[in-house]
């Protein structure tokens, strides 16, 4: 017999007539109630929990789930999604119920390279991380590592990840590249003249400013003058530390030589002259005789007797002299001439 909760009255008969009657009262139970928390699934295995409690029928209770795995009142290993399970007390009363599992939220991050230099392995890669389960680890390919910085890297791709402290990561790619050294040429100006008047200069591409020049005495600006002849090598040392070296032959160009020949003045006039002839050095050349003045003919004329020195310059302005000595011709004596007889001068 089925009866509901209330107040009943029981009256029992024997075989002889006899009677007693009693009130009987059928408690009902309450409708069976719970509540439900969950904990989210990881982003690589199944670990979602509905967690059931505040059960207000009569022990022991039944839970009813299609997935995953119930233990107490606990349904564990569950994927992020919505479940319906069911409770049933000791008096066969029952509730439905719903559980949804939110899948965990991976780590998002960041990655900001550093570039190797000199084609050395002295890059670098920090990694910016955030996440609501700590604690984060990361790697490049290897293990894990605790700390955030990637160093002594050579150039190359690198392939970084993320991993939060429920086991779900977040990967990006970044690359590493490499700060070349710098490249160095020379310009020379040639010494003139056996001086020390030349000139080197030293134009640098590449690498990272600013540089610095070594001509062998220590630091330097990348143009030095009032060099000599001779050969030098020069280290160029850029910003990061990478250096390059550059040679530069700094030549001589001498200066001229000159010979001078002479044309003797006649009848004590002032008619001789002199012809230099320059060799060597860089034409043209000026020309100049003491006493007299500068000319760009090599021929003096109109020169009387006595010593001359004459000097040639050069277009570097290297200088030389030659001497002439322009004599005079002596004047032809006038004789008296007396005639005689000559016998027989007419036979």
């Amino acid at each position: 017999m089925n009866l509901a909760s209330g107040n009943y009255t029981v009256t029992i008969t024997d075989a002889n007539g006899c009677a007693i009657t009693r009130g009987v009262q059928i408690n009902g139970s309450n409708n069976l109630t719970q509540t439900v928390g969950v904990d989210s699934s990881g982003c690589t295995v199944p670990s979602g929990v509905i967690r059931i409690s505040g059960l207000n029928g009569q022990s022991p209770y039944t839970i009813s789930s299609t997935s995953g795995v119930v233990v107490g009142q606990n349904i564990s290993m569950l994927s992020a999604g919505s479940y319906n399970f069911s409770v049933t007390d000791n008096l066969g009363c029952s509730v439905v119920g719903i559980g949804i599992v939110p899948q965990t939220v991976a780590p998002t991050a960041t990655a900001q390279a550093d570039s190797s230099s000199c084609g050395m392995m002295n890059g670098r890669i920090t990694v910016n991380a955030s996440g609501v389960n700590g604690p984060m680890q990361y790697t490049i390919g290897g293990a894990l590592q605790s700390t955030n910085v990637f160093g002594n890297l050579a150039a190359g791709t690198y392939g970084v990840t993320v991993v939060d402290g429920l086991g779900c990561t977040t990967s990006m790619v970044t690359q590493v590249y490499n700060q070349n050294g710098p490249n160095a040429s020379t310009t020379v100006s040639a010494s003139t003249c056996n001086q020390t008047n030349g000139s080197i200069t030293v134009v640098v591409v590449g690498g990272e400013m600013p540089y610095d020049f070594d001509f062998g005495g220590g630091s330097q600006s990348n143009n030095q003058t009032n060099v000599g002849s001779g050969n030098y090598l020069i280290t160029v040392t850029d910003n990061q530390g990478c250096t390059t070296t550059v040679g530069a032959i700094v030549t001589n160009i001498g200066g001229p030589s000159a010979t001078a020949i002479s044309d003797s003045t006649s009848c004590g006039g002032i008619n001789g002259s002199i012809t230099v002839t320059a060799t060597q050095g860089t034409p043209p050349y000026s020309y100049s005789v003491v006493p007299g003045q500068n000319q760009t003919s090599n021929v003096f004329t109109n020169l009387g007797n006595g010593n001359y020195i004459i000097t040639v310059t050069d277009a570097n302005g290297c200088v030389t002299t030659a001497q002439a000595t322009i004599a005079s011709i002596s004047i032809v004596s006038i004789v008296n001439i007396i005639p005689q007889d000559v016998d027989n001068w007419r036979q």
